[in-house]
């Protein structure tokens, strides 16, 4: 199974029953977000939304949900995705996926025991 597609932005109602779907679906035990910090770690204004959705979807789900920082994963996935082969609007429509499944693989890589 490949990569899953990105949740399209809807309202918050319309979002948690996407989330929640996905996580019965695949029997996940917790949520990871990704963490836009800016280059210098500190956060912005996407991180602080970031958070807060964060937040808000561990109320309304009943698993933990923790963030990641997503620094670079964009551009490591394109250069991944090239080398795979892909062009110009393969990369655009895989991109975001990509770039989630390397978010899930930092995560996972610093919380091995």
């Amino acid at each position: 199974m490949g990569p899953l597609p990105p949740l399209a932005r809807a309202n918050w109602k319309q979002f948690v029953r996407a989330v929640s779907e996905l996580r019965e679906r695949f029997d996940a035990r917790m949520i990871v977000i990704g963490l836009p910090l800016r280059l210098d770690g500190s956060r912005g204004d996407a991180a602080e939304v970031a958070l807060r959705v964060a937040r808000n979807l561990e109320l309304s789900i009943d698993v933990p949900v923790h963030v990641q920082d997503e620094r670079l994963t964009s551009h490591a996935a394109e250069e991944a995705l090239r080398d795979a082969g892909f062009t110009g609007r393969q990369i655009r429509e895989r991109v975001d996926s990509e770039a989630a499944a390397l978010i899930l693989r930092d995560f996972i890589g610093q919380h091995e025991e």
